[in-house]
């Protein structure tokens, strides 16, 4: 019976044997392989199925494109982009650093100058020692207490002090000062008084 089984049949037995073994043992090996068991990085593009790699392949792609959707509402206001141009009125050059033109301003327009250049000539006389005097000469308008008077005079000494105060209702008090030791003469000189409110 060894004979029989040595021929022909012994390799068929034994080709039959291994393929029964080859097939159990890759059905095993399925079935105790899992995803648990594969190390991450390990499987790539190149392992997978061509049927699932056709699928990753158009994963990435995008869709056709949708309808517009509803308009939002309006935003808030930006904020306002530089000024530029010429500058008229009372400025002059261009914007954004104008400059007040030249005689925009004159006392005329500015609303605290009551007098805006009276001019009066008087003449003091020698100023004593240590001493002041005065003169009231009128305005024309009404000067009240709180009023500011400024006073000048060309050619006048350096060693005086020249003041100015109203003295309502109409006057002001033009009030020159020597506070040297020695007596000054002071010539006929024109003062101008300047009234602010």
């Amino acid at each position: 019976m060894r004979r029989r089984m040595g021929g022909r049949a012994g390799w068929m037995l034994a080709f039959v044997l291994g393929l029964v073994i080859a097939t159990a043992g890759t059905a095993t090996a399925a079935k105790l392989i899992t995803g648990k068991q594969i190390k991450d990085g390990t499987i790539s593009a190149k392992d997978l199925d061509k049927a699932v790699q056709a699928q990753l392949r158009k994963a990435g792609l995008p869709g056709p494109r949708g309808a517009a959707g509803a308009q939002g509402a309006r935003g808030a206001q930006g904020i306002p982009g530089p000024i530029s141009g010429a500058a008229g009125g009372a400025l002059s050059g261009t914007y954004p650093n104008p400059t007040l033109a030249d005689g925009a301003v004159t006392y005329a327009k500015a609303g605290f100058v009551k007098v805006s250049s009276s001019t009066f000539l008087y003449a003091f006389g020698p100023v004593a020692a240590q001493s002041c005097a005065s003169y009231g000469p009128p305005t024309g308008v009404t000067v009240e207490s709180n009023d500011v008077v400024l006073v000048t005079a060309a050619n006048l000494s350096t060693s005086l002090v020249l003041t100015a105060a109203p003295e309502p209702p109409t006057n002001v008090s033009i009030r020159l000062c020597n506070p040297t030791n020695a007596s000054i003469p002071v010539p006929s000189l024109t003062y101008r008084v300047i009234i602010l409110d």
